[in-house]
């Protein structure tokens, strides 16, 4: 998206005529490799990573808040977009590029990585205070990165009264 308003920006500058039938082109032509990868791709940022990194005691709420503030911004950028656009013309394009390049080190600084990490062993990363400290720790990725393989090599058999997968309950469950 920084690349697309970019250009947008670039060739907007630099066209003598702001009606000009090659901007139309090629401001059509954005719109739709934009709306192409930001649905491949991004898209579904809100909706499954807050589901992700949440405990389930606050997964709801943190699913709410993420739908909710992603359509108010939704609907703030259609709001002011139009009227950024008659009062400062191309230069709109800058103040979303400059935004969307500024998300690049708040996402690789902040943002957990959770591939091959259950639901389960995320709490742990979250047990401990401070916004980062979990998150940057390699000895915190580790330690869940063993209780994610704990869960998967559990086995089927009943100690203490206590299941030890979900398997076992959904057996248990067919049998009766």
């Amino acid at each position: 998206m920084a690349i697309l308003s970019a250009a947008l920006w670039f060739i907007t500058a630099h066209e003598d005529s702001p009606n000009s039938r090659s901007l139309g082109i090629l401001a059509v032509a954005c719109f739709f490799l934009f709306n192409t990868f930001y649905a491949q791709g991004f898209l579904a940022i809100p909706f499954f990573y807050p589901a992700e990194i949440t405990t389930l005691r606050t997964r709801s709420r943190g699913v709410s808040l993420s739908v909710m503030s992603n359509w108010i911004f939704t609907f703030l950028v259609v709001m002011i977009t139009p009227t950024a656009t008659s009062n400062i013309g191309w230069k709109t394009y800058i103040i979303f590029a400059v935004l969307n390049l500024s998300f690049i080190p708040v996402v690789y600084f902040f943002f957990p990585e959770t591939s091959g990490i259950s639901l389960e062993a995320l709490d742990y990363l979250f047990d401990h205070p401070g916004m980062t400290r979990g998150v940057l720790n390699k000895e915190h990725r580790k330690r869940m990165l063993q209780l994610s393989s704990q869960e998967q090599t559990t086995s089927n058999e009943k100690e203490d009264g206590v299941w030890d997968s979900k398997a076992d309950v959904v057996a248990e469950i067919e049998h009766r």
